[in-house]
């Protein structure tokens, strides 16, 4: 080991708590990255078109359409685009009641 390598293994109590915080930052920053990641259909927006909750619910964009008739999906009108949109969560809901009565 050479000097400038033996010199960086010392740091003051002041630095070391420095880096100490600085490391937590990024976990914490990393940890939450993750678990956003993790996060199904995380890449979607809030708010879904009729194709994209078809996708989230593994079925077709007409299956989408009966839901929606019969008043099991509510769907919501986005004034700047004029279509319906379903909001991800209650799609997700959906889902995952399908999966578990269905």
């Amino acid at each position: 080991m050479n000097l400038h390598n033996a010199r960086l293994l010392f740091f003051d109590e002041e630095r070391l708590n420095e880096l100490a915080d600085l490391v937590a930052t990024k976990v914490i920053q990393l940890s939450k990255q993750k678990e956003k990641e993790s996060e199904p259909f995380s890449e979607y927006p809030e708010f879904l078109s009729r194709t994209q909750a078809a996708k989230v619910m593994n079925c077709s964009p007409s299956t989408i359409d009966k839901l929606r008739r019969e008043g099991i999906l509510p769907v919501y009108k986005n004034e700047s685009i004029g279509r319906p949109r379903f909001k991800k969560t209650e799609v997700l809901a959906l889902y995952e009641r399908k999966e578990n009565d269905w």
